[in-house]
């Protein structure tokens, strides 16, 4: 769909992809059942021919499945990154708020993992079949570089690419499974190591300071959903 590709339009994506969160994480069942409809009929479109050299489909529940299990690993990832590894019975209760996250999809409840162990196995799965061509390397690469904001918001979004893509890309590095690194091309230097360790520093003054910022972002997009539908 050429209104939503991230290559070409990256704001309005941005917007889409934190309003789809926002609604798995904190939205009612309505705001879930709505979001739920709209991406299905995005997703409708998104859909191979017989020419494609792929076979795809948008609304796929194993790819769309996949999508929330990389989401939960972000989530947790991100935490114990900067404090400490969750507990088992934290991971279950975890898993167990993440559900949304593939049913506002058009994953059914019943794929989504009964314990933590189950998510482990089905993770592992799919990082062993998961395949990096070289076109999929190279956009990959742009996007963790901030690439697709070159030229846009009049100006800034290139000094954006120009300063924090760069660190954006460095820190992606540590966000990815060691498989997914390799197949990448990906290399961490000691650079990174030390960036890691600023950006670490910073985002943790910054979460005393400003408590919940995401939370505060998600609920700004959710009010913001339900007024535009109103």
């Amino acid at each position: 769909v050429e209104s939503g590709r991230v290559d070409r339009h990256p704001i309005k994506r941005g917007r889409t992809t934190g309003l789809y969160l926002a609604v798995a994480t904190l939205g009612n069942q309505e705001d879930r059942d709505f979001i739920h409809r709209e991406v299905k009929r995005i997703h409708d479109q998104v859909v191979s021919t017989p020419d494609s050299p792929v076979r795809y489909s948008g609304n796929s529940q194993k790819l769309q499945l996949w999508v929330a299990l990389c989401l939960i690993r972000f989530f947790v990832d991100q935490y114990e990154l900067l404090y400490r590894p969750l507990t088992d019975p934290e991971r279950e209760h975890v898993l167990a708020l993440g559900e949304p996250l593939a049913t506002v999809l058009n994953v059914k409840p019943e794929a989504w993992p009964a314990t933590w162990q189950d998510y482990e196995r089905v993770f592992a799965d799919g990082m062993e079949e998961a395949r990096f061509e070289q076109p999929v390397r190279e956009m990959l690469d742009d996007l963790c570089a901030f690439g697709p904001l070159d030229g846009k918001l009049a100006g800034a979004g290139t000094l954006l690419r120009r300063t924090v893509g760069p660190i954006h890309h460095s820190y992606t590095r540590f966000g990815v499974p060691a498989q997914a690194r390799e197949r990448m091309g990906w290399e961490i230097s000691p650079a990174d190591l030390r960036r890691k360790r600023l950006i670490h520093t910073v985002a943790r003054v910054a979460d005393t300071v400003v408590p919940t910022p995401l939370r505060t972002l998600y609920t700004v997009a959710l009010w913001d959903m339900r007024t535009r539908r109103a």
